[in-house]
């Protein structure tokens, strides 16, 4: 009877969790990956998870030499429909460290969850927030840490962040920011600076501020770029404790 089965393939830590194959089918290709990353990771592509998956996905707290992540950040779709996680660990030696978790489909139809990246370009945190209150001030931060710590401290405003910070800017899609009263509250650092630098520069792309020398088009009301929230730092640090 098909099962399904978890394993974590090769000496490089990295898991899929393969959806209704018999176990003993993904421990051989679990082998077979030993020393290298498979050809389903290769050329994979990312597909919305349909609800087994999304609990399969629930039940997945080991990820190799990662081990257990210490936080789950989930992405939705502009509909409410979770898409994929980015998940943090915090390890011994190298500190923090982010991977995205995505479900996909190799060239042959298999299914599977896989640390691999989201589909360009990226989705921005709380999608679907984005959609349902497109009325409201947008407080656009640094980090999934810091929009969840945000949401809790300002409800009247959709609060939200670029995936990978600076490093990804150039990747996400910015359009659902058009039109929006935007508020950047980034982290007071040289990333932070080189995150609310590349935003304003894409809003630039996008037609939702001017251009430097003041030429049309100009589709939003107010853009705010604010020093790092001493209140959301604290908020966000003392959560951590807690954790």
């Amino acid at each position: 009877m098909p099962v399904a089965g978890r394993e974590h393939l090769g000496t490089g830590g990295i898991g899929t969790y393969h959806h209704g194959f018999n176990r003993d089918t993904v421990q051989n290709r679990s082998r077979k990956a030993a020393s290298s990353v498979t050809r389903t990771q290769t050329e994979s592509i990312q597909i919305t998870p349909p609800s087994e998956a999304l609990a399969d996905a629930a039940k997945w707290i080991h990820f190799g030499k990662l081990g257990s992540p210490s936080r789950r950040f989930t992405y939705h779709d502009r509909e409410g429909n979770e898409t994929g996680y980015m998940l943090r660990f915090d390890l011994a030696e190298q500190g923090k460290t982010i991977r995205p978790l995505t479900y996909r489909r190799d060239s042959s139809g298999h299914h599977s969850w896989q640390l691999k990246g989201f589909a360009q370009p990226h989705p921005l945190y709380n999608l679907h927030l984005l959609t349902q209150r497109p009325e409201v001030p947008v407080l656009l931060v640094e980090g999934e840490k810091s929009a969840d710590a945000a949401v809790r401290l300002f409800p009247e405003h959709v609060v939200t962040t670029c995936m990978h910070g600076a490093k990804s800017v150039n990747k996400a899609d910015l359009t659902p920011l058009i039109g929006r009263d935007i508020v950047i509250w980034r982290d007071h650092d040289e990333p932070g600076h080189e995150y609310a630098r590349q935003i304003i520069e894409g809003l630039i792309k996008l037609g939702h501020l001017p251009r430097p020398d003041g030429s049309p088009p100009f589709r939003c009301n107010t853009v705010f770029l604010l020093p790092e929230p001493p209140v959301q730092r604290q908020s966000s640090d003392s959560r951590q404790k807690h954790d």
